[in-house]
């Protein structure tokens, strides 16, 4: 079992490798692990800046691939599914506003976590992002920040499938959908 070392920000912000290198060094002992030094170190990193104040790229890329967890299926069209269901549970939470604004209907969640998608998808290809990029993002009229909307909707899915855990199966999302045009 691998212990977190109560000084795991040094990881993150410590000028040189000597510091990052001695608690790692010290955590692969303690646990045993072998592995290559940057891979446990970008791991860590990552973990770290989690916990530390992380860059927004980072929180949105976590943010996105928490989404992904929860919704997606590994297959084709990751962006379509991901942004359709996320906006299927949050009309299914009985939700209507997010990240501050108000009267947000789902197929405004739709097109708005679409664009939050493409955003994470530049980041994560390292693609630098225009100023067009880095403008906030449309929602029910108003501008939203994309960093906001994400976490946000991300919560609202969170609470919804610890409530409901068949949201997450495969399927359930849509099922629910076309149920609901039948009745």
């Amino acid at each position: 079992r691998l212990d977190v070392p109560h000084d795991l920000d040094n990881l993150h912000s410590a000028r040189t490798k000597a510091p990052r290198m001695e608690i790692l060094e010290r955590m692969r002992q303690d646990a045993g692990v072998v592995v290559t030094a940057s891979g446990l170190e970008m791991a860590l990193s990552r973990t770290a800046g989690s916990i530390v104040q992380s860059p927004v790229e980072d929180r949105l890329l976590d943010a996105v691939v928490g989404m992904e967890a929860l919704l997606g299926d590994g297959s084709g069209e990751i962006t379509y599914k991901v942004s359709v269901r996320a906006a299927a549970v949050y009309a299914y939470a009985g939700r209507n506003s997010l990240a501050g604004v108000e009267n947000v209907t789902a197929y405004d969640v739709f097109g708005a976590y679409r664009k939050v998608y493409d955003r994470r998808s530049k980041i994560a290809h390292g693609v630098t992002l225009s100023k067009r990029d880095k403008r906030p993002i449309a929602l029910n009229g108003e501008t939203c920040d994309p960093l906001a909307l994400a976490e946000d909707l991300l919560r609202i899915v969170i609470e919804a499938c610890i409530a409901n855990p068949e949201l997450m199966e495969s399927g359930t999302v849509e099922r629910k959908l076309l149920d609901g045009l039948e009745s």
